[in-house]
């Protein structure tokens, strides 16, 4: 019983970071840039987004590290192998950021020529992960919900 109520409160986690991530990439790709871009210039809104995405890395990785632990009780292997591809994703991501942001001068607010073409990966691989999160949660959450017990350990477990 500890061990089905401990992967309840896990879930629930898990679900709320997923959504927190994502929701706010969402209202953030969606909303804000379109926005910031309209009302302060694509360049100005650039040096914002730098910052703000390390928050948005910061909640990918409580998502996924959530997501490992859910699926450490699951036999889902749906929902192991799309951890997997955001886990390869958002550490790509962190890396290209971090080349990024070295380009950057933030004195001078200026960008080097080349910059938007790496930079195009970089919302590429974005968009990627943002379709993987999208299909996440009908593939792979509800596999390991509490209602679904037969995608995860039995609850005839001796530890349960």
């Amino acid at each position: 019983m500890k061990r089905e109520m401990l992967l309840r409160a896990l879930s629930c986690l898990h679900i709320l970071a997923w959504s927190i991530w994502w929701g706010g990439l969402t209202l953030y790709a969606a909303i804000v840039v379109p926005i910031a871009t309209e009302s302060i210039g694509a360049l100005e809104q650039g040096f914002v987004t730098q910052r703000v995405t390390q928050w948005l890395h910061g909640s990918a990785a409580v998502y996924l590290a959530t997501g490992i632990a859910v699926s450490a009780w699951c036999r889902s292997r749906w929902q192991k192998w799309l951890i997997v591809v955001q886990f390869v994703l958002l550490a790509t991501l962190v890396m290209l950021h971090r080349q990024l942001s070295a380009e950057m001068d933030f004195d001078l607010k200026t960008i080097p020529d080349g910059f938007y073409a790496k930079h195009a990966n970089y919302l590429w691989l974005t968009t990627g992960m943002w379709f993987v999160g999208l299909v996440y949660p009908f593939i792979a959450l509800p596999l390991c919900s509490s209602f679904s017990s037969r995608f995860c350990h039995s609850s005839s477990d001796p530890e349960s």
